[in-house]
């Protein structure tokens, strides 16, 4: 099945009802907790991941997941960390070393402004400090080695924490170890004066602090520093760092530093090799990283104009039909666009959208974007190359119900850019009648495509990689089956009925049964919560078991195929043992199924018995192959066995809190995986997946 690429998104495959404006379909409506809306801010770092960062009390996280509740349909896990209101401020111990009153004193006007409006200089004479506000937080694009999720946070006074936690969790805590800002302004950094006290006036004071003074953070490309995760700090006095730090992030390994041209680093971001850089006074550098290196290279200066406009919007992407690469950012109410192309000339141009400002961008395809204004509209903005090699913008609108009265804070695009997530605030009073209103966020999950995320799904699923990575498709299809759209397609997929076994599996069939369980277990559940009682949910119960038998069956045919392929002499203790334990497995699952036909009004009994014929003749033949004798006990198989079996091999697992399961389905297998890769034709190069929903595994050690 094709993959979808960025000429399949094009203009027919976005909603368009009746040639009118385009249209944004919401498919769930959900709130979190947010206590300082209007000083409101978020990032994405691969678009599953979300940081809302529009309270002082609490960092909260939204993190794609697969596994969304029937009853509460919501794409994400949502995760907090409780921020505590005076913690630690890195840039007073260089405050401490200034005579600060004295230096106020020799101030004219506007240094003394500065001065106290900024609660970095001045924290440590402050009776009524302003509580700090989070003004980054970002996931590594790497994980720890212990399977964990890395976040780094930054606040306003300085304080930056590296935060972990395990994948669907719902609460961060600090990683213990390095401490970014204090190594920065006590190792990394050179004295700036011998004796401190020699600081008389507010601009020598102001460069003794804003040296140190950490104000935005991004996450390097990965390919610059394998199994390691690469920090990128931007300061107050225009110096960006590139920090190097251990796979457990509790070490330093390697730094490097450049001193640019540009004022108080207020934004990065990264792509591939490049690195946007924004200022407070509306400078935009851009950067490339040199191979294997953390040296920066100056590429252009994209925008040389102070206007006091910082950029907080940007989408850069590499458009593979032109090979160009598109910068596109915004300032106030006007999108500018920048194009590179493989000449190494470079097109620009820039489009003023209507308003004040624009509050959300989000990209749709390599050339096209989606945007809102502070007035609550939304438009799509496609980039379009001009005859005479010039580069233009266009504006459509697009409609999005019941946010008449709502002002749009942020728009995200998933990993495989199908779903959306658009971030609301009410802009009425009388619809903030409560505090508890008042101190809210509401979120749509939605898309504005035409698009299958069934062929999607299907297009991505590899041999080699898991599905964890599709967490948005398997959303998508979760939230199009509760919302009953298509479902007789899905269910005509799903259906058993036209199935054939032949005397050899393939991994394309594993593949098809396991796309065929994605749609069948939501199906399974929202059924279980709507009619708990019913026939209608027995049924599909049934339909799940016997799909459950196809998949175990299929996979154990494909190891018992590879096993009878080697030489019998060649076979090890475990290849020995798993062999013999799967055909038990079959006659247990056999036996489940021949009980289940007695039972009246079976609605796939002529299937299952067709299943069945087809699965005797294989193992029998496979059976004979490896010279496997049938144990007695096999057909008197007892259904309530009590013993663990690993979902792999089915191999009994021994008693232990150590424990290895699929992240998905939570179906364990055995700790020892050298072991499992001897069922596997590649051994120690394969990559393991659950068999039944192709997720990839979590061990959870005791001691760890």
């Amino acid at each position: 099945m094709p993959r979808a690429t960025d000429t399949d998104i094009g203009e027919d495959h976005l909603i368009d009802e009746n040639g009118g404006a385009l249209r944004f379909r919401t498919f769930y409506r959900g709130s979190v907790k947010q206590n300082s809306v209007h000083e409101f801010l978020s990032s994405t770092t691969d678009g599953d991941n979300i940081a809302l960062l529009g309270s002082t009390t609490s960092l909260v996280t939204l993190e794609m997941t697969s596994k969304a509740n029937c009853r509460l349909p919501f794409p994400y896990v949502v995760a907090s960390l409780d921020l505590p209101s005076n913690g630690r401020r890195p840039l007073d111990e260089l405050a401490k070393q200034a005579n600060l009153p004295f230096i106020y004193e020799q101030c004219h006007v506007l240094e003394a402004q500065q001065f106290t409006l900024e609660p970095v200089y001045v924290a440590i004479f402050s009776t009524e400090l302003p509580k700090p506000k989070l003004i980054a937080a970002k996931w590594s694009p790497q994980i720890l080695p212990n399977k964990q999720m890395l976040l780094a946070s930054l606040n306003s006074h300085g304080v930056f924490l590296l935060l972990t936690k395990p994948s669907e969790c719902t609460r961060w805590k600090e990683l213990n170890g390095l401490d970014v800002a204090v190594h920065l302004r006590d190792v990394l950094q050179k004295p700036y004066k011998v004796n401190p006290s020699e600081i008389n006036n507010f601009q020598d004071y102001q460069h003794f602090i804003d040296r140190s003074w950490i104000t935005i953070m991004a996450w390097g490309p990965t390919k610059l520093r394998l199994f390691s995760h690469t920090l990128i700090l931007g300061t107050a006095s225009g110096h960006i760092w590139v920090l190097s730090l251990s796979p457990d992030g509790g070490r330093l390994l390697d730094h490097w530093q450049m001193q640019t041209d540009l004022n108080r680093i207020c934004f990065l971001q990264v792509f591939q090799d490049l690195l946007l850089v924004g200022d407070v006074n509306g400078l935009v550098n851009l950067y490339n990283f040199a191979s294997a290196s953390l040296e920066l290279t100056l590429v252009k200066n994209l925008w040389l104009k102070s206007d006091r406009m910082g950029i907080q919007q940007a989408e850069i992407t590499h458009c593979r039909n032109r090979n160009c690469t598109y910068i596109t950012f915004c300032k106030g109410a006007h999108l500018l666009t920048w194009c590179e192309q493989s000449d190494g000339n470079w097109l620009e141009t820039r489009f003023y959208v209507g308003g004040m400002k624009i509050t959300a961008l989000a990209g749709i395809t390599s050339n096209s974007y989606i945007l809102a204004t502070a007035q609550s509209k939304i438009y799509k903005i496609q980039v379009v190359h001009k005859s005479n090699n010039h580069l233009s913008l266009t504006m459509k609108p697009l409609q999005i119900k019941s946010c008449e009265n709502y002002q749009i804070l942020g728009l995200f695009n998933s990993r495989h850019k199908n779903l959306y997530t658009a971030v609301l605030s009410p802009k009425k009073e009388y619809l903030q009648t409560t505090s508890k209103l008042r101190n809210k966020l509401h979120l749509h999950v939605g898309s504005i495509h035409q698009r299958d995320p069934l062929i999607q799904l299907a297009a991505n699923l590899k041999l080699h990689e898991p599905i964890n990575s599709s967490a948005d498709l398997l959303a998508e299809v979760r939230l199009t089956l509760f919302f009953k759209k298509s479902m007789q397609k899905y269910l005509n997929f799903s259906s058993l009925e036209y199935l054939q076994f032949h005397q050899r599996a393939t991994e394309a069939q594993l593949q098809h049964l396991q796309l065929v369980y994605h749609i069948l277990t939501p199906i399974y559940e929202m059924q279980t919560k709507i009619f708990q009682y019913s026939c209608r949910n027995e049924n599909t119960k049934c339909r799940l078991d016997l799909l459950l038998a196809m998949l175990t069956t299929t996979h154990m045919r494909l190891r018992l195929q590879y096993l009878a392929s080697l030489s019998a002499k060649d076979l090890t203790p475990f290849q020995i043992l798993a062999s013999q334990k799967m055909f038990k497995e079959f006659a247990r699952l056999k036996r489940k199924l021949q009980i289940n036909l007695n039972a009246e009004e079976h609605p796939d009994d002529i299937i299952t018995r067709h299943f069945l014929d087809q699965m005797d003749i294989h193992f029998e033949d496979l059976r004979e192959q490896l010279n496997v004798k049938a144990e007695k006990d096999e057909q008197h198989i007892q259904l309530g066995q009590s013993l663990l079996l690993c979902s792999i091999s089915y191999v009994e697992m021994p008693l232990s809190l150590d424990r290895c399961y699929c992240t998905l389905c939570s179906r364990p297998i055995l700790m020892n995986k050298q072991n499992l890769e001897q069922l596997y034709e590649n051994g120690p190069k394969i990559l393991i997946f659950c068999p039944f929903c192709h997720g990839s595994y979590k061990y959870d050690l005791v001691n760890s």
